[in-house]
């Protein structure tokens, strides 16, 4: 999707044929300063600027002061005279406000006329992105510990009220807010308690006991009998697989 031109040339221009053969002349345009630094440096600009202010039939700008043929004024004067009517002080072809550049003196009225569009609060339901708005992620007082995490809720994604977290200091610190759907029990995530429970029984046992689908295997056995010498492997273990292990005595005993 092409760009709406910004910066304008009423000395340049492209003449093209249309359908029913008439021609339609096209002046320059551009949509960065870049561009147009590039244009009016150009020596095709510079060999038509001085043509045409060495030209009998010269037609000078009285705001700008810039030299037209008679076809490029009416180019310019076309673009430009709603702007001297109403903002004299402005320069022509400059439809800015210092921040904003725009495609015409229109554009620019109605930016500067626009009904100031107030932001929606959080948690609030915003008719822009149709949605709610959820808080500021890149605000640093967004950045919560571990220990400080909090319940939100699902519909609204703000803090729920019936905790200690109407605090004043709460909202500003985790720039959040207070939940005011109607009253509803958090949703149960069955994942995160299965989680939980797990971690929980893998503390209180060992891996044997967590996991006795695989038969054990041995990195020794013995020369004598043949069998397997156990180290760590659980009584459990050995009894459920059946494993006859290496009972003879070492050199030790």
């Amino acid at each position: 999707m092409l760009n709406d031109p910004l910066y304008f040339c009423d000395l340049c221009y492209i003449d093209k044929i249309d359908e029913d053969d008439n021609t339609i002349r096209n002046y320059f345009t551009c949509y960065t300063n870049q561009q147009y630094a590039n244009h009016i440096k150009s020596k095709k600009h510079i060999k038509l600027k001085a043509k045409v202010e060495a030209s009998e039939e010269v037609v000078k700008c009285k705001k700008c002061t810039k030299s037209f043929t008679e076809r490029g004024y009416e180019e310019h004067e076309k673009r430009n005279k709603k702007m001297w009517e109403m903002k004299p002080e402005m320069k022509c072809n400059n439809f800015t406000t210092g921040k904003h550049r725009f495609k015409s003196f229109d554009a620019l009225k109605n930016y500067q006329l626009r009904p100031k569009q107030k932001r929606t609060p959080v948690g609030k339901f915003s008719p822009i992105t149709n949605s709610i708005r959820p808080p500021n992620k890149n605000n640093k007082n967004n950045i919560i510990n571990e220990e400080e995490k909090y319940e939100t809720c699902n519909k609204c994604n703000g803090a729920f009220n019936d905790t200690n977290y109407i605090d004043p200091e709460f909202i500003k610190k985790f720039n959040t807010f207070l939940c005011d759907c109607p009253d509803t029990p958090p949703p149960i995530d069955n994942k995160v308690i299965e989680l939980k429970v797990e971690i929980k029984k893998g503390i209180e046992l060992t891996i044997e006991e967590l996991d006795m689908t695989e038969k054990p295997t041995f990195e020794e056995y013995c020369t004598t009998c043949g069998n397997p010498i156990n180290y760590d492997i659980s009584n459990n273990m050995i009894e459920k697989w059946e494993i006859e292990t290496c009972a003879c005595e070492s050199d030790e005993d």
